[in-house]
């Protein structure tokens, strides 16, 4: 016959394992801030709460205050340490100093709260019992706060008679968290570790109740759109009309798509097992006994968003996604050097900085600047090193420009002239993309042997695409600079540059998508079809279509897959070095229904949309980028049917196009 005190060190010890992986659950949401040497839009709150409720339930597991607790000491010890673990991450990349002083204020409120609490237990009480109750009771009050906080959407719940937003699986975590610690409690009675449980078991019960009323009369939306249900296609054609871009799957009524909101159903994920995935984080967080469970501020989950959604966990909690072309640009090359990583960073967090109105921005940016300067004078010996032999020269030189720059850019600041920063920020940012491309010694990988034939761009080119814009008084013209990555997408890239060189867009109408609902949310611009029945660029050589496979390139891969989607390889939780997340996104369109027919046909991302969303986006993986307009992006939006592309050309790395077409063709 087990005994009563194993059974409840038993379930203690489950509990610890348990609750000491919730304490993990924050991990990736660090390891990417390490990543990024970033905190970007993270708020230290959730951990710095944490730590408090640790820091109580320690001093209650104390023996000196409720003895024959000594699982409650050690899970929350460790906790806390992981806990301060993060908070030191946080401040060491907090490089504006937005949070470290509200992470050491609190850290400090709340030691000296708890050693007034302590010195009074200690002193005033002298009994297990009266201790108990002091620090018992406080406990009890951070734990029925966390268990009564999913409890705020039942009143939208019963008002709108749909459980669309409720969070079930966090209702489920609550019920099981307040059930197997309401056991625990009773198995050997623990009065105050029952109080908060009991009542969390409660609050779990009545949310699931209440699920289980409005589940059956919530509405079930038809709008749901699978990543696999949206392509850019070519598959209709009529001259001189936009007739390739995007398409949807059909529906019962397609005019209605604007007022459709993509909305999150079970049924609808293409990977069954992110599912497993999110049930098993959920049962995760329902161990959270003594932990406070900062996960729920990690997840950063809007009960009421009508955009909520179910993707990958990390993109839910990961912050911001990086939006500038040219950031996006520099961290897509392939380069490993932490010293001019160092440099950038606190020169691209200028841009956030500058968001502060007045003068008032330009203590930030003072500490951006010092920061990179710093940074480059620290580790200029590890840059020089990562220079190739063949590009050190140019790479020097940058580099002294660069040096100089952060000089100019303090003088600047100095000089409390606010509209200097911006294009000096943009001009060193320059340098220091300069710098990393010159860290590329040579091509990085072999392009399989079916498309070496093909033209290929290997390294970077420059393009200045200049467009007729028509019936608009406030632009007549307007030329584009766009930068395309031969070193992520070479094949995509180099068809693209040789159709350039052969001036196969010259002349071109801007063409937009043939769904209307597109063409009004402003989705995409488009070109690239020409004239008469062909769809795509036909080789004289060949009198064919000349089509390029669809080319990814996965982040933390050395090459790009080929041939086939992410979703389709399975990789439903890969990141693409170069994602749809910049205002000037360019890719190739295709068939769609066959991922190797691209051959001419070119769009621009104009904007996040429901489809869209930075980091989140069902785009990424299924369609070829291949560059980023880097200026002069905002008036894609002004482009409309009709508008002509005078000419697109060549400004820099033609020289990193092999096998071109063009020269052959004469």
């Amino acid at each position: 016959m087990v005994s009563a005190e194993a059974a409840r060190n038993v379930v203690g010890i489950i509990g610890n394992v348990i609750s000491f992986g919730l304490f993990l659950s924050p991990a990736p949401t660090f390891w990417r801030i390490i990543k990024r040497k970033s905190v970007e839009e993270f708020q230290p709150y959730a951990y710095i709460a944490t730590c408090l409720n640790c820091m109580f339930w320690i001093l209650y597991g104390l023996p000196v205050v409720h003895p024959d607790s000594t699982l409650v000491v050690t899970i929350n010890s460790v906790g806390l340490v992981l806990e301060l673990i993060y908070l030191t991450i946080f401040c060491i990349y907090d490089h504006q100093n937005k949070g470290r002083k509200k992470v050491v204020l609190g850290l400090l409120v709340e030691v000296v709260f708890v050693g007034i609490v302590a010195v009074i237990t200690f002193t005033c009480f002298h009994t297990h019992v009266k201790r108990s109750l002091v620090v018992g009771v406080i406990c009890d009050v951070f734990n029925i706060i966390m268990y009564a906080s999913p409890l705020s959407i039942v009143k939208k719940v019963i008002t709108t008679k749909s459980v669309e937003y409720m969070p079930f699986f966090l209702s489920l975590a609550g019920f099981a968290n307040g059930a197997i610690w309401t056991a625990y409690a009773l198995i050997k009675l623990d009065l105050y570790i029952l109080i908060s449980n009991g009542l969390g078991t409660v609050f779990g019960l009545i949310q699931l109740i209440i699920y289980a009323c409005y589940y059956k009369r919530t509405p079930k939306s038809e709008d749901v759109v699978k990543p696999s249900e949206v392509q850019l296609s070519g598959a209709t054609k009529a001259p001189r009309t936009p007739t390739n871009s995007v398409r949807l799957a059909r529906t019962q009524n397609n005019s209605s798509w604007l007022t459709r909101r993509l909305v999150p159903k079970c049924s609808k994920v293409a990977n069954p097992c992110q599912k497993l995935e999110e049930c098993a984080i959920s049962i995760a967080l329902a161990v959270g006994l003594i932990t406070g469970m900062p996960s729920y501020a990690d997840a950063n989950v809007n009960l009421n968003s009508n955009n909520w959604a179910l993707p990958d966990l990390a993109v839910l909690i990961s912050g911001p996604p990086i939006k500038d072309p040219g950031a996006l640009l520099r961290y897509a090359l392939p380069i490993d050097n932490k010293a001019v990583r160092e440099v950038q960073k606190p020169l691209e967090d200028i841009t956030e900085s500058l968001k502060v109105s007045g003068v008032k921005a330009l203590d930030s940016v003072e500490r951006n600047v010092r920061q990179s300067s710093r940074a480059l004078k620290q580790g200029k010996s590890l840059i020089v090193s990562a220079l190739a032999e063949s590009k050190k020269d140019h790479g020097l030189e940058l580099l002294d420009k660069l040096e100089a720059g952060l000089d100019e850019l303090q003088q600047i600041v100095e000089d409390r002239n606010r509209d200097g920063v911006a294009p000096k920020q943009k001009e060193l940012l320059n340098y220091v993309g300069g710098v990393e491309e010159d860290m590329v010694d040579g091509f990085p990988y072999e392009v399989p042997e079916e498309y070496q034939s093909m033209p290929l761009l290997k390294g970077r080119a420059t393009v200045d695409m200049k467009v007729k814009v028509k019936d608009n008084p406030n632009l007549d013209e307007c030329v584009f600079r766009i930068v395309l990555d031969g070193y992520n997408a070479p094949v995509t890239a180099g068809n693209f540059v040789d159709l350039v060189e052969r001036h196969f867009y010259d002349g071109m109408d801007i063409q937009r998508g043939t769904t209307l609902e597109l063409i009004a949310d402003g989705f995409v611009v488009q070109t690239g079809d020409p004239e008469g029945p062909a769809e795509g660029f036909i080789d004289p050589s060949t009198e064919k279509t000349r089509t390029i496979p669809l080319e990814i390139m996965v982040e933390g891969e050395k090459a790009p897959v080929y041939g086939a989607t992410l979703e389709e390889l399975g990789l439903y939780k890969a990141q693409t070095k170069l994602p749809f997340n910049a205002f000037g996104t360019m890719a190739m369109a295709r068939d769609e229904f066959e991922n190797n027919s691209a051959s001419s046909q070119i769009f621009w991302l104009l904007k996040e949309s429901e489809l869209t969303p930075s980091n989140a986006n069902i785009l990424d993986g299924r369609y070829a980028v291949f560059g980023y307009v880097t200026e002069n992006e905002d008036y894609l939006a002004d482009l409309k049917v009709g508008d002509v592309i005078e000419s697109i050309q060549v400004v820099s790395g033609l020289d990193n196009l092999v096998n071109p077409s063009y020269k052959i063709a004469g």
